[in-house]
Protein backbone atom coordinates (compact mmCIF):
# COMPACT_ATOMS: atom_id res chain seq x y z
CA UNK A 1 0.00 0.00 0.00
CA UNK A 2 2.66 2.24 0.63
CA UNK A 3 4.55 1.78 -2.35
CA UNK A 4 1.36 2.06 -4.48
CA UNK A 5 1.02 5.66 -2.50
CA UNK A 6 4.44 6.34 -3.50
CA UNK A 7 3.90 5.74 -6.56
CA UNK A 8 0.91 7.62 -6.78
CA UNK A 9 2.86 10.39 -5.49
CA UNK A 10 5.68 10.35 -7.96
CA UNK A 11 2.99 10.67 -10.90
CA UNK A 12 1.18 13.52 -9.59
CA UNK A 13 4.37 15.29 -8.75
CA UNK A 14 5.77 15.19 -11.99
CA UNK A 15 2.65 16.04 -13.44
CA UNK A 16 2.27 19.19 -11.74
CA UNK A 17 5.84 19.99 -13.10
CA UNK A 18 4.90 19.30 -16.24
CA UNK A 19 1.78 21.45 -16.05
CA UNK A 20 4.04 24.11 -14.31
CA UNK A 21 6.57 24.17 -17.39
CA UNK A 22 3.80 24.25 -20.02
CA UNK A 23 2.71 27.16 -18.03
CA UNK A 24 5.75 29.03 -17.54
CA UNK A 25 6.38 27.50 -21.29
CA UNK A 26 3.61 29.61 -22.85
CA UNK A 27 3.81 32.65 -20.84
CA UNK A 28 7.36 33.42 -22.78
CA UNK A 29 6.70 32.19 -26.07
CA UNK A 30 3.41 34.68 -25.83
CA UNK A 31 5.78 37.23 -25.02
CA UNK A 32 8.57 36.48 -27.05
CA UNK A 33 6.71 35.45 -29.95
CA UNK A 34 2.97 36.20 -29.47
CA UNK A 35 0.53 37.69 -32.08
CA UNK A 36 0.99 41.39 -31.76
CA UNK A 37 -2.34 43.54 -32.61
CA UNK A 38 -3.08 47.00 -32.76
CA UNK A 39 -6.17 48.82 -31.33
CA UNK A 40 -7.96 50.92 -34.21
CA UNK A 41 -11.13 51.86 -32.71
CA UNK A 42 -10.49 50.21 -28.80
CA UNK A 43 -9.99 47.09 -27.37
CA UNK A 44 -12.36 45.39 -29.55
CA UNK A 45 -11.59 46.49 -33.04
CA UNK A 46 -8.06 44.97 -33.31
CA UNK A 47 -5.93 44.84 -36.70
CA UNK A 48 -3.81 41.58 -37.07
CA UNK A 49 0.07 43.26 -37.26
CA UNK A 50 2.16 39.74 -37.20
CA UNK A 51 4.22 37.60 -34.48
CA UNK A 52 7.21 38.93 -32.82
CA UNK A 53 10.42 37.54 -33.55
CA UNK A 54 9.80 34.15 -35.21
CA UNK A 55 11.56 34.71 -38.23
CA UNK A 56 9.96 34.55 -41.36
CA UNK A 57 7.15 36.82 -39.57
CA UNK A 58 7.97 40.75 -40.01
CA UNK A 59 6.28 43.13 -37.96
CA UNK A 60 5.04 45.82 -40.55
CA UNK A 61 5.89 48.77 -38.78
CA UNK A 62 3.49 52.12 -39.46
CA UNK A 63 4.64 53.58 -42.97
CA UNK A 64 6.11 57.41 -42.73
CA UNK A 65 4.80 59.34 -45.40
CA UNK A 66 7.11 61.37 -47.19
CA UNK A 67 5.23 64.75 -47.48
CA UNK A 68 6.45 68.23 -49.29
CA UNK A 69 7.07 69.44 -45.29
CA UNK A 70 9.21 66.46 -44.31
CA UNK A 71 11.15 66.69 -47.79
CA UNK A 72 12.26 70.27 -46.74
CA UNK A 73 13.41 69.03 -43.63
CA UNK A 74 15.06 65.77 -44.69
CA UNK A 75 17.06 67.65 -46.96
CA UNK A 76 18.12 70.68 -44.32
CA UNK A 77 18.96 67.28 -42.06
CA UNK A 78 20.98 65.65 -44.52
CA UNK A 79 23.15 67.88 -46.97
CA UNK A 80 25.21 70.42 -45.79
CA UNK A 81 25.02 74.36 -46.97
CA UNK A 82 28.37 73.15 -49.66
CA UNK A 83 25.74 72.40 -51.73
CA UNK A 84 24.12 74.33 -54.47
CA UNK A 85 20.64 74.66 -53.82
CA UNK A 86 19.40 74.54 -57.61
CA UNK A 87 21.19 71.11 -58.46
CA UNK A 88 19.69 69.42 -55.57
CA UNK A 89 17.25 66.87 -56.29
CA UNK A 90 15.16 64.10 -54.40
CA UNK A 91 12.50 61.85 -55.03
CA UNK A 92 11.32 58.62 -53.47
CA UNK A 93 10.60 54.82 -53.66
CA UNK A 94 10.34 51.96 -51.51
CA UNK A 95 14.00 50.36 -53.51
CA UNK A 96 14.07 47.47 -50.48
CA UNK A 97 10.22 46.11 -50.76
CA UNK A 98 9.61 46.59 -46.94
CA UNK A 99 6.95 48.80 -47.07
CA UNK A 100 8.55 52.11 -46.67
CA UNK A 101 10.00 54.42 -49.22
CA UNK A 102 13.08 55.58 -48.38
CA UNK A 103 14.30 59.55 -49.61
CA UNK A 104 16.75 59.39 -52.36
CA UNK A 105 18.66 63.08 -52.52
CA UNK A 106 21.30 64.32 -54.94
CA UNK A 107 23.30 67.49 -55.33
CA UNK A 108 26.73 69.16 -56.51
CA UNK A 109 28.63 71.12 -54.30
CA UNK A 110 28.79 75.00 -54.61
CA UNK A 111 31.81 75.97 -57.72
CA UNK A 112 33.11 78.85 -58.49
CA UNK A 113 32.09 80.98 -61.98
CA UNK A 114 33.61 78.62 -64.70
CA UNK A 115 33.67 75.71 -63.20
CA UNK A 116 32.42 72.55 -64.32
CA UNK A 117 33.40 69.75 -62.41
CA UNK A 118 31.80 69.43 -59.27
CA UNK A 119 31.58 67.12 -56.37
CA UNK A 120 28.17 64.86 -56.89
CA UNK A 121 26.36 63.34 -53.52
CA UNK A 122 24.10 60.54 -53.98
CA UNK A 123 22.32 59.39 -50.21
CA UNK A 124 19.56 57.44 -49.58
CA UNK A 125 17.96 57.53 -46.29
CA UNK A 126 15.20 56.10 -44.44
CA UNK A 127 12.54 58.67 -42.47
CA UNK A 128 12.66 57.65 -38.78
CA UNK A 129 9.70 60.30 -37.76
CA UNK A 130 7.86 63.16 -39.04
CA UNK A 131 10.09 65.87 -37.53
CA UNK A 132 12.94 64.94 -40.46
CA UNK A 133 14.49 62.13 -38.35
CA UNK A 134 16.13 59.77 -40.66
CA UNK A 135 18.41 56.77 -40.86
CA UNK A 136 21.25 56.91 -44.07
CA UNK A 137 21.05 53.69 -45.60
CA UNK A 138 23.78 54.38 -48.29
CA UNK A 139 25.79 57.64 -49.70
CA UNK A 140 27.97 58.09 -52.67
CA UNK A 141 30.33 60.65 -53.59
CA UNK A 142 31.61 61.17 -56.63
CA UNK A 143 33.35 63.72 -59.19
CA UNK A 144 30.85 64.68 -62.04
CA UNK A 145 31.06 66.90 -65.24
CA UNK A 146 28.00 68.00 -65.32
CA UNK A 147 25.50 70.47 -64.21
CA UNK A 148 21.71 71.18 -63.49
CA UNK A 149 21.86 75.07 -64.37
CA UNK A 150 19.43 74.72 -66.49
CA UNK A 151 15.61 74.43 -64.94
CA UNK A 152 14.06 71.11 -64.55
CA UNK A 153 17.56 69.43 -65.32
CA UNK A 154 18.14 66.51 -63.14
CA UNK A 155 14.48 65.58 -62.19
CA UNK A 156 14.02 62.30 -64.65
CA UNK A 157 14.84 59.77 -62.37
CA UNK A 158 13.66 56.50 -61.94
CA UNK A 159 14.14 53.24 -60.33
CA UNK A 160 14.15 49.43 -61.82
CA UNK A 161 14.89 45.87 -60.34
CA UNK A 162 17.70 45.18 -63.11
CA UNK A 163 19.25 42.35 -60.78
CA UNK A 164 15.79 40.75 -60.44
CA UNK A 165 16.64 40.43 -56.33
CA UNK A 166 13.98 42.59 -54.91
CA UNK A 167 15.96 45.66 -54.27
CA UNK A 168 15.64 48.27 -57.02
CA UNK A 169 18.69 49.95 -59.03
CA UNK A 170 18.69 53.63 -59.06
CA UNK A 171 18.13 55.63 -62.50
CA UNK A 172 19.45 59.29 -62.12
CA UNK A 173 19.15 62.04 -64.18
CA UNK A 174 22.55 63.64 -63.73
CA UNK A 175 22.23 66.77 -65.43
CA UNK A 176 23.83 68.41 -68.69
CA UNK A 177 27.29 67.98 -69.52
CA UNK A 178 29.51 71.21 -69.45
CA UNK A 179 27.75 72.14 -73.15
CA UNK A 180 24.88 71.96 -72.46
CA UNK A 181 24.10 69.63 -74.91
CA UNK A 182 23.07 66.22 -73.64
CA UNK A 183 21.03 65.15 -70.30
CA UNK A 184 23.35 61.84 -68.88
CA UNK A 185 21.99 59.25 -66.78
CA UNK A 186 23.61 56.90 -64.66
CA UNK A 187 22.18 53.61 -62.89
CA UNK A 188 22.93 52.85 -59.16
CA UNK A 189 23.11 49.89 -57.08
CA UNK A 190 22.13 50.29 -53.25
CA UNK A 191 23.59 47.45 -50.89
CA UNK A 192 21.55 47.96 -47.92
CA UNK A 193 23.62 45.33 -45.97
CA UNK A 194 27.20 46.84 -46.61
CA UNK A 195 25.87 50.81 -46.90
CA UNK A 196 26.95 51.61 -49.83
CA UNK A 197 26.45 53.12 -53.21
CA UNK A 198 27.80 51.68 -56.42
CA UNK A 199 27.43 52.63 -60.06
CA UNK A 200 26.81 49.61 -62.28
CA UNK A 201 29.12 48.72 -65.33
CA UNK A 202 29.06 48.62 -69.07
CA UNK A 203 31.44 47.99 -71.45
CA UNK A 204 30.68 49.68 -74.95
CA UNK A 205 31.71 48.27 -78.22
CA UNK A 206 35.82 49.40 -78.63
CA UNK A 207 35.64 50.53 -75.04
CA UNK A 208 36.74 49.18 -71.61
CA UNK A 209 34.33 48.87 -68.68
CA UNK A 210 33.28 52.22 -67.17
CA UNK A 211 30.03 53.39 -65.64
CA UNK A 212 27.03 53.50 -66.92
CA UNK A 213 26.85 56.48 -68.65
CA UNK A 214 23.97 57.25 -71.25
CA UNK A 215 23.11 60.46 -72.85
CA UNK A 216 19.89 61.60 -74.04
CA UNK A 217 20.64 64.14 -76.88
CA UNK A 218 19.89 67.00 -79.11
CA UNK A 219 18.33 67.57 -82.54
CA UNK A 220 21.80 69.62 -83.36
CA UNK A 221 24.22 66.57 -82.09
CA UNK A 222 21.89 63.46 -82.92
CA UNK A 223 19.12 62.73 -80.22
CA UNK A 224 19.95 59.42 -77.89
CA UNK A 225 17.37 57.39 -76.49
CA UNK A 226 18.02 54.03 -73.73
CA UNK A 227 15.33 51.86 -72.30
CA UNK A 228 16.01 49.86 -69.81
CA UNK A 229 14.04 46.11 -70.70
CA UNK A 230 14.33 42.64 -71.42
CA UNK A 231 15.12 42.70 -75.07
CA UNK A 232 15.97 39.33 -75.64
CA UNK A 233 13.34 37.64 -73.64
CA UNK A 234 16.03 35.88 -71.37
CA UNK A 235 14.36 37.31 -68.42
CA UNK A 236 16.96 39.69 -67.48
CA UNK A 237 16.93 43.44 -68.22
CA UNK A 238 18.63 44.68 -70.91
CA UNK A 239 19.46 48.79 -71.99
CA UNK A 240 18.66 49.35 -75.49
CA UNK A 241 20.33 52.78 -76.62
CA UNK A 242 18.93 54.15 -80.16
CA UNK A 243 21.14 57.00 -81.37
CA UNK A 244 19.31 58.92 -84.23
CA UNK A 245 21.44 61.10 -87.46
CA UNK A 246 21.69 65.32 -86.42
CA UNK A 247 18.90 67.11 -87.96
CA UNK A 248 21.30 68.38 -90.76
CA UNK A 249 22.47 65.01 -91.74
CA UNK A 250 20.68 64.34 -94.93
CA UNK A 251 20.12 60.53 -95.26
CA UNK A 252 21.63 59.54 -91.75
CA UNK A 253 19.53 56.62 -90.34
CA UNK A 254 19.39 55.52 -87.10
CA UNK A 255 21.27 53.18 -84.96
CA UNK A 256 20.28 50.80 -82.59
CA UNK A 257 23.00 49.37 -79.53
CA UNK A 258 21.71 47.14 -77.20
CA UNK A 259 23.84 46.30 -73.75
CA UNK A 260 22.76 42.88 -72.26
CA UNK A 261 23.44 42.54 -68.90
CA UNK A 262 25.35 39.31 -67.83
CA UNK A 263 24.94 39.42 -64.21
CA UNK A 264 27.92 42.02 -63.75
CA UNK A 265 27.67 44.59 -66.45
CA UNK A 266 25.72 45.78 -69.68
CA UNK A 267 27.50 44.40 -72.26
CA UNK A 268 27.30 45.61 -76.04
CA UNK A 269 25.60 43.26 -78.10
CA UNK A 270 25.27 44.72 -81.34
CA UNK A 271 24.41 48.22 -83.53
CA UNK A 272 21.81 47.74 -86.16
Amino acid sequence: MGKDSNKTFSLVAILVIVVLGACLGFVVLKYQYGAIFESKKGKDNLEFKGYRGIPGFKVKEDKIEITEDLTKKLINNTLSAEYEDKTIRTFVADLNGDGQDEFIVSGFKKTFPGEFQKEGLLMVVTPTDETGGRKKIAELIFNSLYSREIENMGNDNSVVDIEGDGVSEIVLDLGANELGYNEFYGIFKVDFEKGTIDWLQMKAEYETVRNTEFPRGNANTGATAFEIKDVDGDGFLDVEETVYPPVHETGGEEMVNVYRWDGKTFVYERGL
